[in-house]
């Protein structure tokens, strides 16, 4: 699964920020028909993608019950591993798209589409100044936190859920996934919503 990557390409937080922004898009479009039933938001998963999906949904929804649910004794692993150690949060937020994907060489295509467009670089930028996180950008476009540890982003994530109130269960897993899709009198795919069983 790993793959190197030159080092002026996205960072692999940044590229799990973006591609999780369809699943976190499709997550609060459900949020809504969920607060008509028993308002519960279960993410699977407690690496970065969980808890920015987590944190994101309670944000918008602060009447929504939030759980993270990781496998793990601890989460946040791969974030503790990025970038040496130092976690690249994203990309130089002053480079033009365009020219950013050219130094990626998949997913040019997704990366212009809507995962950008609904949560970009400045998006991360004020995310993590907003939880307290100095950021700096280096001579290659890759942004780190000024204290060169990747502990400090980690930290800044799980304080954020930890304050929104969001539920982190390590430990636990979900072992399957019952899922039906709902009509929603809308033929338009994009607004259907999915309820899952754990």
């Amino acid at each position: 699964k790993n793959r190197d990557v030159a080092a002026a390409m996205i960072p692999p937080l940044a590229l799990s920020f973006y591609f999780f922004l369809a699943a976190v898009a499709m997550l609060l479009r459900s949020v809504a028909a969920l607060q008509q039933q028993a308002p519960r938001v279960v993410v699977v998963g407690g690496g970065a993608s969980g808890y920015f999906a987590a944190i994101a949904a309670k944000r918008r929804h602060r009447e929504v019950s939030v759980t993270v649910l990781e496998q793990q004794r601890s989460g946040l692993k791969k974030v503790l591993m990025s970038g040496g150690g130092r976690c690249n949060v994203m990309h130089d937020d002053g480079v033009a798209l365009g020219e950013f994907v050219e130094n990626y060489p998949r997913g040019k295509k997704e990366l212009r589409g809507s995962f950008t467009k609904r949560f970009g670089p400045r998006d991360a930028r004020q995310f993590f100044e907003g939880e307290g996180v100095e950021l700096k950008v280096e001579d290659d476009g890759r942004v780190f936190p000024v204290t060169d540890d990747s502990r400090t982003v980690a930290t800044a994530l799980e304080n954020a859920a930890k304050k929104g109130g969001v539920h982190v269960l390590f430990g636990d897993g979900a072992t399957k996934v019952d899922y039906e899709v709902c009509d929603d009198d809308d033929d338009d795919a994009e607004t259907s919503f999915k309820y899952f069983n754990f």
